[in-house]
C-alpha cells in the first residue's frame, strides 16, 4: 500500500515539473521575442 502510495506521488511530482518546465520554457521564449523586439 505505501510503496504504490509513494511511486503514485513520485509519478506526480514528475509530471507536474515536466509542465512546469515546458512552460517556463515557453514563457522565457516569448519574453525573449519581445526583449529582442
Amino acid at each position: 500500500m505505501l510503496e504504490s502510495l509513494h511511486l503514485f506521488f513520485t509519478a506526480y511530482a514528475l509530471v507536474i515539473a515536466a509542465v512546469s518546465l515546458y512552460y517556463v520554457r515557453e514563457h522565457v521564449d516569448r519574453l525573449r521575442e519581445v526583449n529582442w523586439e
